[in-house]
């Protein structure tokens, strides 16, 4: 079918994600039939969401988008053997899946990270002779080098050369900044195959947000403050640490600036504790 389009994402609603049902029903407003192929939701904290439970095959209708959900060893944690296998666990079922149920010369959208369901990408147009958009929202292996997550050379060599070779290989690239291109460019990518589109955000949905709400009437927003505001995954690449460390030196200063911590994630839990433990009472956390 020449109108339908095959969205590959480890990440879908309810899980948070930008290129989520939002993007997916924004594409069957251009006469294309959208089928997902994800995971059972576990993000960001590595456990299956209340309403799901892990088996091998569930198919479900979210706001007219079929949704097709394929098995995953869930895990969120420190360990980075475990975040490995959960990448590794997708890249394996989603590939099975794809060769035995999307037809040949299917178009697909490949989310990007993690890099393993770009080999599943490469894979399948090698196999199936399917065309491949890749959409770059985390630069791999830079990021993980940068925020010291990976820091053995000849595991930082392998994973370079296996990011090169899917970005190379896939049919189509799109990234979210000129800085991104630039730095494909540089690896040897050509400009032709790379587009720029930039990310949103939702305003209704953030105006509407019980958070909102919430924030408005909560006592944090009086005083005359000054409130700085971070929404998103807290884990080692976000180095919330360092807000930590600077609004306790606006502390010892007497200023009004505040930061408000909107979300979860892996480190979560160790931040609070410092910043219960130091009395840094100008930062203030939020459940996602």
């Amino acid at each position: 079918n020449k109108n339908t389009i095959y969205i590959l994402t480890q990440f879908f609603d309810p899980e948070p994600n930008i290129k989520g049902l939002i993007f997916a029903k924004e594409l069957t407003k251009h006469n294309l039939n959208v089928k997902v192929i994800t995971s059972f939701p576990n993000y960001p904290l590595g456990h299956i969401y209340p309403g799901y439970k892990l088996k091998f095959f569930q198919r479900e209708i979210i706001e007219s988008i079929e949704v097709s959900r394929l098995p995953i060893y869930p895990s969120h944690d420190l360990s980075k053997i475990n975040r490995v296998l959960t990448y590794l666990s997708f890249a394996l079922t989603s590939l099975i899946y794809c060769f035995f149920f999307i037809p040949k010369k299917s178009i697909i959208y490949v989310y990007h990270p993690p890099i393993f369901l770009g080999l599943t990408a490469c894979l399948l147009k090698k196999i199936k002779k399917v065309k491949i958009l890749y959409d770059i929202q985390d630069f791999w292996p830079d990021a993980l080098v940068a925020t010291n997550i990976i820091k053995n050379n000849v595991f930082i060599k392998v994973l370079n050369y296996i990011c090169f070779s899917v970005y190379k290989y896939v049919d189509k690239i799109n990234v979210l900044s000129p800085g991104f291109k630039k730095k494909l460019v540089k690896k040897g990518i050509s400009k032709s195959k790379i587009s720029i589109i930039y990310n949103w955000a939702d305003i209704k949905k953030l105006e509407d947000s019980l958070l909102s709400k919430k924030l408005v009437k909560s006592p944090f927003t009086k005083n005359n403050h000054f409130d700085i505001l971070y929404s998103g995954n807290i884990g080692p690449a976000q180095s919330i640490d360092t807000i930590l460390n600077c609004a306790l030196k606006l502390l010892e200063k007497n200023s009004r600036i505040r930061f408000i911590i909107v979300g979860s994630g892996i480190e979560k839990e160790i931040l609070y504790q410092k910043a219960k433990n130091l009395k840094i009472s100008n930062v203030i956390f939020f459940d996602r």
